[in-house]
């Protein structure tokens, strides 16, 4: 399932400030594939920017 542009910009601005944290980047984007169906269907998250990254 490819990520939605929210998934991916908070991916790209997560790998922008941390270049040097591979095992972090891996992590956040492990949890982000997880949850991006949640982040998608919960508009809250965009609205109140609760994962701005």
């Amino acid at each position: 399932m490819p990520d939605s542009q929210y998934v991916a910009e908070l991916k790209k601005r997560i790998q922008e400030r941390n270049p040097n944290q591979k095992e972090f980047i891996q992590a956040v984007t492990e949890i982000l594939d997880n949850v991006a169906g949640e982040l998608d269907d919960t508009e809250q998250y965009r609205r109140y920017r609760i994962l701005n990254a």
